[in-house]
C-alpha cells in the first residue's frame, strides 16, 4: 500500500480514534476510579510504518522490560518491517505479531484478526 495513502488513513482515521479512546478512558477513570487489583501482565509496543523508529525506541524497549519482569511484552508491527525488530533480539518470536500491508483488503483483515487474537492473550504466556 503506498505510505501517503497509509499517512492519510492515520491522518483521518487513527488521529480522531485515538482521542476518542483517549477522552472515553479519561472520563471512565475518572468516574469508576480503582486501584490496579494485579500487576500489568501483558504489554504491546505498536510500530507500524516507520522502521528506523523500532532501532530508536531500543533504550525504552529494554527499559520497559527491567521495570516489568513479570509481564509478557509483545510486538506489533507490518510484516514488511518485521526484520527490524527480530535484529533487537528483545522478543520471543511468537511474541512479535504481523500486519500485511501491500494491500488495503489485507490490512483490515489482519487487524481485524489481530483484535480477536488479542482477546485470547492470557493463553499465550
Amino acid at each position: 500500500m503506498n505510505i501517503d495513502l497509509m499517512r492519510r488513513i492515520d491522518y483521518w482515521v487513527g488521529v480522531p480514534l485515538c482521542f476518542l479512546f483517549s477522552l472515553f478512558f479519561s472520563i471512565h477513570q475518572r468516574l469508576f476510579k480503582k486501584e490496579r487489583e494485579s500487576p500489568i501482565r501483558n504489554i504491546l509496543f505498536i510500530e507500524l510504518s516507520e522502521m528506523g523508529s523500532t532501532v530508536l525506541s531500543y533504550p525504552s524497549i529494554k527499559r520497559v522490560q527491567e521495570v516489568y519482569e513479570e509481564s509478557t511484552i509483545f510486538f506489533l508491527i507490518f510484516e514488511n518491517n518485521k526484520e527490524s525488530v527480530e535484529v533487537l533480539n528483545c522478543f520471543m518470536p511468537n511474541h512479535i505479531f504481523t500486519i500485511r500491508s501491500d494491500r488495503l483488503s489485507f490490512l483490515f483483515i489482519d487487524t481485524i484478526t489481530f483484535f480477536f487474537y488479542v482477546e485470547g492473550i492470557e493463553s499465550i504466556r
